[in-house]
């Protein structure tokens, strides 16, 4: 977006709440102006409208002011857009471009890998290296991913987490799990 599409974007807020433009002072509609502009600059001017709109019409909203945080909410940055097109996402846990049908895959590593560094944040008191960890193949992976595991388990302070981890070891050994969905 560019600065005279986010001074639309103000006209259109300042018509559904006159009050707008005199709350801020010219200083800091200046300010104002300047600082959407650099956030929106990625997103593309019709969806950020769109989500105006969308505020602005909806009734729970009535005498809210929208922010830069609410235009933006949800939308792809037309880099984003265009990766899509090609058939490719962003995983919500690393930010990687990856195509759509490794995404669930992919995902789940990625969801195993920030829990282990938690863990050795947490009870190893040092960062893991994370890099090699994508590059393992499954099996390897899933070893090591145990193998922490149950070096942790007798640490763990937390009833939920303690459960979790046994019924996840578990499993991963073809065993039942020991805890029911009621008792996590």
């Amino acid at each position: 977006m560019e600065r005279n599409e986010v001074n639309e974007l103000i006209k259109t807020i300042e018509i559904h709440r006159p009050y707008f433009k005199s709350k801020l002072g010219k200083d800091t509609l200046q300010d104002l102006l300047k600082e959407w502009t650099n956030i929106l600059a990625p997103y593309d001017y019709e969806d950020v409208k769109q989500n105006l709109y969308n505020f602005l019409n909806n009734e729970s909203n009535y005498g809210k002011d929208p922010d830069v945080f609410i235009l933006k909410k949800g939308l792809f940055t037309l880099d984003q857009k265009k990766d899509n097109a090609k058939g490719k996402i962003a995983c919500q846990f690393c930010g990687r471009y990856l195509p759509i049908l490794e995404m669930d895959k992919h995902e789940s590593r990625c969801r195993s890998i920030k829990y282990l560094q938690r863990l050795y944040r947490t009870y190893f008191n040092r960062e893991l290296e994370v890099k090699d960890l994508y590059n393992l193949n499954d099996k390897t992976f899933d070893e090591s991913y145990i193998k922490v595991l149950e070096k942790v388990l007798p640490k763990v302070e937390s009833d939920l987490e303690r459960r979790g981890i046994t019924n996840v070891i578990e499993t991963y050994y073809g065993r039942e799990p020991i805890y029911s969905y009621r008792e996590l």
